[in-house]
């Protein structure tokens, strides 16, 4: 049968038959780096991924940075966000969004955008971190 294909995404069947298969195109791909699409998408219509970093600005206007994290299949919601230690939501963060009339705006991802990865340490360890844009 052959040697499965590990680390690449395929694309572009040319040819198939019982001894190979050829492709069109090959990429070479990080498996740490696949992220689960959350089905959401934030205020520019840009889709919500697991591992992405967002901005969370509340009506008046003030905001957090916060990664998209998944919590399994068995959990409710399966994606979320944590809240900085200042905030009270009263439901999950996507939910919080929607009724609260509140925005979620994708500005990178763990992978790519590490810095933005401190901004998300110091509203986890800081009590009072709330911003005003």
């Amino acid at each position: 049968m052959g040697t499965p294909i590990e680390d690449y995404i395929v694309s572009g069947i040319v040819e198939v038959n019982d001894e190979y298969i050829a492709m069109e195109q090959w990429v070479s791909v990080d498996p740490e780096t696949i992220s689960q699409y959350t089905g959401l998408k934030d205020i520019n219509d840009q889709k919500i991924f697991e591992g992405d970093i967002i901005k969370y600005t509340s009506e008046d206007n003030i905001h957090f940075i916060s990664v998209v994290k998944y919590y399994g299949d068995g959990c409710y919601p399966a994606f979320d966000i944590d809240f900085p230690s200042d905030w009270e939501p009263s439901g999950n963060g996507f939910s919080e969004a929607c009724w609260c009339n509140e925005s979620i705006e994708v500005i990178g991802n763990k992978w790519e955008n590490p810095e933005l990865l401190e901004e998300v340490m110091k509203n986890e360890s800081t009590s009072n971190n709330r911003q005003r844009l």
